[in-house]
């Protein structure tokens, strides 16, 4: 995490968290969208609007700390699509940041997220 991030506490800001959760978040979405083949609700006619997430915060993020954040897309339904997020503290990360050998559910999870958004058909 870096100090621009940060609030008056020398914590990652909250919002910060939150947004971080939401551009996750939809990355994924759309990523899964378009390399799915079989998904026939392709990119280019639809659009993808966040219509609520949840943020707790169970511990503070600290400044200059290495953080993990896994994005899960639980449900794709046909308009509705379901997201849950966890932002994990790394305390041991190796010197050439080997994030691939790391064991996620021994970390510490800082922050859990929900979020749920719309997918709409766009009329030309």
């Amino acid at each position: 995490t870096h100090e621009n991030l940060s609030n008056g506490f020398r914590t990652m800001h909250g919002g910060s968290i939150f947004t971080m959760f939401n551009i996750l978040s939809k990355k994924s979405i759309l990523l899964k969208t378009k390399y799915n083949k079989k998904n026939k609700n392709n990119l280019n006619n639809y659009d993808i609007s966040l219509i609520e997430q949840t943020t707790k915060y169970l511990n503070p993020v600290q400044i200059e700390s290495s953080i993990i954040i896994e994005i899960t897309l639980e449900k794709d339904g046909k308009d509705i699509i379901f997201i849950t997020g966890h932002l994990y503290e790394v305390d041991n990360i190796s010197e050439n940041n080997d994030y691939n050998n790391i064991n996620i559910s021994s970390l510490k999870v800082l922050c859990l997220c929900n979020s749920t958004y719309i997918r709409r058909q766009i009329k030309f």
